[in-house]
């Protein structure tokens, strides 16, 4: 291929948006009705965008605001840990902590 031959070009926004819509609008059909709606964040929309701005770190913080108390990580096993029935941590062994990221997706939103 030369350095002229492109089969992929650049979407520009309105493109990226018609498609997103395009893409909901199948999943919607496909997994029967609209998405419960999300729940409104609790946070100012400065703070959210320090976090945005910090990136991953900025996740791990609205994470820990979020969900204090609630999952601890033990950076030397590498494990998640949650606390259960208000009296010990147990290993989450079923990745409870991956549904508990949804609320910091949803902070963004």
């Amino acid at each position: 291929m030369n350095g002229t031959d492109n089969k992929f070009s650049p979407l520009d926004n309105q493109s990226i948006k018609e498609e997103v819509d395009r893409r909901v609008t199948a999943e919607r059909g496909a997994y029967g009705g609209n998405l419960p709606p999300s729940e409104p964040s609790p946070f100012s929309r400065e703070k959210i965008l320090r976090a945005l701005d910090k990136n991953e770190d900025g996740d791990a913080w609205l994470f820990c605001q979020l969900h204090r108390g609630q999952f601890c990580f033990d950076r030397s096993s590498g494990d998640w840990y949650r606390f259960n029935n208000g009296s010990h941590w147990s290993k989450d062994s079923l990745g409870q902590y991956l549904e508990a990221m949804g609320k910091v997706i949803s902070a963004y939103e």
